[in-house]
């Protein structure tokens, strides 16, 4: 009888600081994820505001990561710090893999950087 009161405290015991932990833990990851969305949003924000151009030679190919786009165009002036900030977020926050189709490079048009096999040809 003795032993089976320690034994149903003590798995009583594991219980209760499996839960305890289990609870740290997700309260622990939902900063993260609220962080993760954030710069999520400002790496967005950052595409937009970083994709002009006067001529063919201001644009180039950022890294393409999960979630963000495969092939972000952007102002030569600015594609070190956004492919800076796509590896941090990659190492904090990118949980998804996919793979990227291949570019033919990226050309100006209408003060926006886009892909070059988008053009006309003709």
């Amino acid at each position: 009888m003795f032993t089976k009161s320690i034994l149903t405290i003590s798995i009583a015991a594991i219980i209760s600081t499996l839960f305890l932990y289990t609870s740290s833990a997700i309260a622990k990851e939902i900063p993260a994820n609220v962080q993760c969305a954030e710069e999520e949003k400002l790496i967005n924000e950052l595409f937009d505001k970083k994709n002009f151009c006067s001529n063919d030679e201001d644009c180039v190919v950022a890294k393409g990561i999960c979630p963000f786009e495969c092939n972000p165009y952007v102002n030569r002036k600015f594609v070190d710090e956004i492919n800076i900030k796509l590896d941090e977020y990659s190492r904090k926050c990118s949980k998804c893999i996919y793979e990227c189709m291949g570019t033919q490079g990226a050309v100006c048009r209408n003060n926006k950087c886009i892909e070059k096999a988008f053009i006309n040809k003709n």
